[in-house]
């Protein structure tokens, strides 16, 4: 687990060992308990934010995972450990544009730290697998996909005739 820790007190960075002992073990929901209780006794800790964002992204709750390491990155934008996170989580669900955002601010960052290669491995692995397919990496409008097959399959389609779907 990746921190840049800067507890205010011995009671809150006792609390932050364990919390990062459990997340190290997979208790993810007992870390999320401690995490919380960090948050709310100081919620300008960026370091337990990101951890939060962490466990919530390893038990598969993307949207809290979002907002956490949201508030982590608003209290500290240059935090590697919440930079690195929010592009693997980008990469969980499909977003490779966003990962490389969060790459850009590594190599900004902190230029070769470990953050940053983890995150460069990680985006090399999502792209090499649709290389490794015979394809390549685009961006889709899948958006304008949805539009157009919800015409069609309401109102069909007749092929000599112009329509214009705007969304």
């Amino acid at each position: 687990v990746s921190t840049d820790l800067t507890a205010s007190s011995s009671s809150a960075a006792s609390m932050y060992k364990k919390a990062s002992a459990k997340v190290d073990a997979g208790k993810y929901d007992d870390a999320i308990d401690i995490l919380e209780d960090i948050v709310d006794d100081n919620p300008k800790n960026a370091d337990a934010w990101n951890l939060l964002g962490y466990s919530h992204r390893k038990l598969g709750e993307y949207d809290d995972a979002l907002e956490y390491y949201g508030k982590a990155l608003k209290l500290k934008p240059n935090h590697v450990g919440a930079n690195e996170y929010l592009g693997e989580l980008y990469l969980e669900m499909k977003d490779l544009p966003k990962a490389e955002e969060r790459l850009a601010v590594l190599t900004k960052a902190c230029n070769g730290c470990e953050e940053q290669k983890e995150l460069e491995e990680k985006i090399a692995d999502y792209t090499g697998v649709i290389a490794h397919a015979g394809r390549t990496p685009v961006v889709v409008d899948v958006d304008a996909f949805a539009l157009q097959n919800a015409y069609e399959l309401n109102y069909g389609f007749e092929h000599n005739s112009v329509v214009v779907l705007l969304n």
